[in-house]
């Protein structure tokens, strides 16, 4: 019975503590969390790795991408440094939408350059990309 006790006791423990890590937090709060430029800065040593970024995310027919910040997109002298363009597959094209205009955090594959890739696409803020995968959506930051 003591050691049934025990045991109960520390399952609860650990299924406590792992639901605390999966809580969405606000980008302030997200350690680890890279803005576009941070990833162009330093695309080597990204390049091909999960990252998770932090930025001001455009998704229309012409450009999904995404921006350091909305002043990053909005300014006189637009510097591409501060965008990564974001990929996905047709299947989540239209899911992706409610997140236009809207400050995010998106779980991906960081591509230093997709300008060798055998897809065409038109629209891009810049050559490096952050891929997402189909079940990956981006989350909105409040």
């Amino acid at each position: 019975m003591k050691y049934s006790i025990i045991i109960i006791s520390l399952l609860l423990l650990c299924v406590s503590s792992g639901c605390a890590s999966f809580e969405k937090k606000s980008g302030s709060d997200l350690p680890g969390a890279k803005s576009p430029s941070e990833l162009n800065s330093n695309a080597k040593e990204f390049d091909g790795k999960y990252v998770t970024v932090k930025g001001y995310m455009i998704d229309n027919e012409e450009n999904t991408s995404l921006w350091d910040s909305k002043n990053a997109l909005i300014s006189k002298e637009i510097n591409v440094d501060q965008c990564i363009s974001v990929i996905f597959s047709d299947s989540v094209s239209r899911r992706m939408i409610k997140f236009d205009k809207n400050e995010v955090i998106v779980n991906g594959i960081f591509h230093k350059s997709i300008r060798h890739s055998k897809i065409i696409r038109l629209g891009l803020c810049n050559w490096s990309a952050i891929e997402i995968s189909d079940s990956q959506f981006p989350t909105k930051i409040k």
